[in-house]
Formats: structure tokens, sequence, C-alpha cells
């Protein structure tokens, strides 16, 4: 925030200061507080809507001066144990449009807490006015025989619901809350803040000032978000409602717990009711996602869940009726992810890369992830594997065979890779792909993969199945476009390299002793088998069904 003196300053939306300097006192002959301009400005508006932001306007309404000239003698021998002088108030006024109000705050450039003065003794040191301590009343202040608090200053203020008796210690680079609101007000709220000081005769004739701040907030923004299931059917795994949240900007976060329902995946949440089920006709919200908040009114949020297709419950049979000829879209039950998926020559593949977010700590099921290399032969029970330490950039690298390592897409990223996010993918190192599996040293081969991040009933290839999208090994046009690759490069330590012009995927098979087999893709050439690169590496995942 920039703070230019004898201005009113603002910053983005939330934050409206007024620069003071004040305190100007020349001792023996007047001390008078400095006026701030006068001027009214309102705060800018941010991205969004028109008409969506809250105002908030802090100004001035006048200046405040004390003298102390023409002393009477008893005035002057009073100087011996200090005399008390105070300001009349400068006054202030603070409106907002902001629902839910703003907080007034008081603060200044240094922790010193010194009047500073322009004069000096005779060796040069500068002569200050200490701050008092303590808080203090008037009467305290300003009592005749009250000599420790010679040669101090303090400041008074006063707000709508506070007459202001007090005298508090310089304000500190640490803000400190004059008042709190907690909702909008068209008329203004007033307020004031002055000064006082008590002097003694050893403190030599001059002026001393010092500047502080006063800014208004605009408080955060309150919303309750209720979830709704949305069917009659059993629903289970839900969010709890009623759950209160606080934000500084125009969104609100959605809980990142993911409903279930039998047969169906959670396709997101719906800020309204639709009359079809698998249909949103308002925004719909990703779990974790956000959700628009309004600074106008009360946010208590209804949203409804979406039910789609599951790619965990697709099926073969469904994939060829359905997919042989374009893609299907389905839902991933874990996070809500939507994935294309089409039937290529006799296999049911996803045609988009996989970006499931994972954490460290982060425990994946075998009814919703393909574990099954887990589960003991012809049981049906369902396993669950824990993720161990999940590193992403910039704090963690790709060059680690033993730790997992993901990299969610930035802005940068697809600027480079020519790619939407969700064409685009994640990055994944093979301990990562391989949901923890695989996360032998280097050296070590560690055998096939059989357990992957893709969904329950699918898998990653292995080198053999990579060459099923081929047919007839000539690695035919309308098969390779029926995958629809993407040339997402590749990360090796924190650099992302190929970015649109090479496409790589993890298969399960190994290579060597740190290396597995890959699939390749480069637009100029086409789909590639049989290559091999180190477990290191963050590459695409792809998966087929395999039921």
């Amino acid at each position: 925030m920039k703070r230019t003196q004898h201005n009113i300053t603002f910053q983005k939306n939330t934050k409206k200061s007024i620069f003071v300097a004040f305190f100007a006192l020349s001792l023996l002959a007047t001390m008078t507080l400095i006026p701030i301009d006068q001027g009214v400005r309102d705060v800018g508006a941010v991205d969004g809507e028109e008409g969506t932001d809250p105002t908030l306007t802090l100004t001035s309404t006048g200046a405040a001066s004390a003298t102390m000239e023409n002393l009477s003698d008893s005035e002057k021998t009073q100087l011996k144990d200090g005399i008390f002088i105070k300001s009349s108030a400068a006054e202030f006024t603070v409106t907002t449009d902001h629902f839910f109000g703003y907080e007034l705050l008081i603060s200044a450039e240094d922790d010193a807490g010194n009047l500073v003065g322009t004069v000096t003794t005779e060796d040069a040191t500068p002569v200050n006015i200490a701050s008092i301590e303590n808080e203090l009343t008037e009467a305290e202040f300003s009592a005749a025989n009250a000599t420790t608090y010679s040669n101090k200053w303090g400041y008074y203020y006063s707000t709508p619901s506070l007459a202001g008796s007090s005298y508090h210690p310089s304000p500190t680079t640490t803000a400190v809350s004059l008042d709190k609101t907690d909702a909008a007000n068209a008329t203004a709220n007033n307020y004031s803040v002055g000064f006082a000081a008590r002097i003694n005769n050893t403190i030599p004739t001059g002026t001393y000032s010092k500047n502080v701040i006063l800014t208004a907030v605009v408080n955060p923004i309150l919303y309750i978000i209720n979830y709704n299931t949305n069917t009659t059917s059993e629903v289970t795994n839900m969010p709890a409602s009623g759950e209160e949240g606080t934000t500084a900007g125009t969104t609100g976060t959605v809980s990142k717990i993911v409903p279930r329902r039998e047969g169906l995946a959670f396709g997101g949440w719906c800020t309204v009711a639709s009359a079809t089920e698998g249909e949103c006709t308002g925004e719909l919200v990703k779990a974790g996602g956000e959700v628009t908040v309004s600074t106008t009114s009360a946010n208590n949020i209804e949203l409804y869940a979406v039910w789609k297709p599951s790619i965990q419950q697709y099926t073969d049979d469904q994939c060829l009726a359905e997919a042989s000829t374009s893609p299907v879209t389905l839902w991933d039950e874990r996070d809500g992810n939507s994935y294309t998926v089409q039937y290529i020559n006799g296999h049911c593949w996803t045609t988009q890369n996989m970006s499931l977010a994972l954490e460290a700590g982060m425990t994946l099921s075998s009814d919703t992830t393909n574990l099954r290399g887990l589960v003991p032969e012809g049981s049906t029970e369902i396993v669950t594997t824990t993720l161990g330490t999940v590193g992403v950039l910039p704090n963690k690298i790709f060059n680690t065979y033993t730790e997992a390592r993901v990299q969610v897409p930035t802005e940068e990223d697809l600027t480079k890779t020519k790619l939407t996010a969700e064409a685009n993918g994640y990055w994944y190192n093979y301990c990562a792909a391989t949901a923890g599996q695989r996360c032998e040293a280097s050296g070590t081969n560690g055998g096939e993969a059989t357990i992957d991040i893709c969904p329950a009933n699918w898998k990653m290839p292995s080198d053999t199945e990579w060459n099923n999208i081929g047919g007839d090994g000539s690695w035919s046009k309308v098969n390779v476009d029926a995958f629809s690759p993407v040339a997402a490069g590749y990360w090796y330590t924190s650099t992302l390299y190929n970015p649109s012009t090479g496409g790589y995927w993890w298969s399960t098979t190994a290579y060597g002793a740190s290396t597995r087999h890959a699939l390749g893709y480069s637009p100029s050439y086409g789909l590639v088998s049989g290559g091999s690169s180190s477990r290191s590496y963050g590459f695409s995942v792809r998966c087929m069904l395999s039921l």
C-alpha cells in the first residue's frame, strides 16, 4: 500500500488510509496538529462484475490544534513539574456499502514512539519527547504531582460508541484497532483523534513531530455453505452442512470431501437445483473449488450434488457400444474430475491425461483406485494404501526415485504446452504414478508395477499393451487420432522439457535397473512405443480398462 503524506491512499477493494503528520509542537510558543488535506477517494474496483465490489471511504472533516503561548506566571511556575497541553480533535468519517462492515486501525511508520524534535543538545544529539508507556486517564496524565509523565505524550480517540477519555501510548508499525463494525453504513460514522503532552522546562523550545496512519479495512466476508445430496438415493461421505468460512476476496472455499453414491460419480456442486439429474444450469464447482460470495448480502449458500456416469463403474460392453466411434465423458468418483474414453482396437482407453491430485498421507482405496496388486487373488475385500512424502515444485524437484513427485500445471506451463488444463493433465514421477509401489532407489529394478493411480478397474498399460493402440503395428492414423495424444512434455529437476513438441506416458514394464518403458509422441512422427526413461522423470499417465 502506497502511503503519501497528506493524502488519502487506498488498496484494491480492501483498504483506505489517511497519512497524518501530527503534533508540530513549538514549546513555549505554539503547538499545532497539522491537518491532513481534505478530500475523498473511493476504493478502486477489483476484477469481477461491475458493481459487486465494496466501496470504502475514509474522509477528514477538520483539523485539530492546541496553543501554548502568552503563558501566565503561574503556568511558567508549573513548567518545572510539567504542564498538560491537550489538542482539539481531528475529525474523520467512514462509510461503506460492504455488508460485513469495516475495521478502523491506527499505526505508525516506526516503533520508537517518539515525537522527533528539530532541536539538538550541545553535542548534536536530537531532543525527542517519549511516549507514555501505559494507558492513562486524563486525570492521571494532567495531575499537578504526576511528574512521572513529564516530557511524555499520548493520543486519545472517540468512536460512535466510545467517548475516548483515555490516553494511549504511541502507535507502532503493528496496527491497533480503534473500532470495528459489522454492517454497511451509508450514513457516515464519526471519529476523532487528538493528542496531548506533559512538558517541563527541561525540554528546549522547538518543533516536535511524528507521522501516524489511520486505515479503514473492510472486514472478511462471512459465508455459510449447506450441501444437498440432490437425490433420494443413499449418499455417503457427505461434507457437513452449515460450516462457516471467511474470505478476504469474493470467493469462498468448498469442502474437499467427495460424496459417494452407488453406481455414479460425483460431478461437482451446482449452485442451483436442476430439474434433470446430472445437469447443472447454474455454476458448477468441484470439491475443494471456489464459489462466488456476495459483499452486499448474507452468504447462506446452498449447493446441490451433481451425479454423473462413473469411470470406476464403466464396462467393456458399455465402451464398445457407446464409445467405438466417438469419445464418452465419464467422472472419477475420487475427485469429480472428468475424462473422455474411447474404444480403440479391442480396448477401452482414457483419451485424456490423468489429473489426480496427490498429497502426503493421502489414503487410496481399492474400490476407487487400481490397487488390484494388493488384493489377494479371488478376494473382493477393499484394501487401502497410504502415500508417503509427495512433493511439488518449486520446493521439490523431479530427480528422486524414492519419493512421489507430482506437478500441477501452472499458467506458465500451459502457455508452454499450448494446452488447456484438462487436456494437459498432471505430471507424475514413477513413484507417484504407481501409488507409492515402485519407489526403489536408483539402480533397483523393482519388477512389474501392479498398482497405480488409475481408477479402479483401469490400469496403466504395459509396454505390450501400448502397442494395442496401433492395431496392425503400423500405428494407424485412425487409432492414433482416437487416442488423442498431446505434447505435454516432461519434467526433470525443475525444468519442463519439450512442451508442445513431445508427449510421454508411463507403462508398468521395467526396462533396466532404474528405467521404465514409456510411450512417446511427437506431432511430427506420431506415437512410438518401446522407449524408456528414468523413473525420476515427471511423465503423464493414461489408463486402459482392465476388468
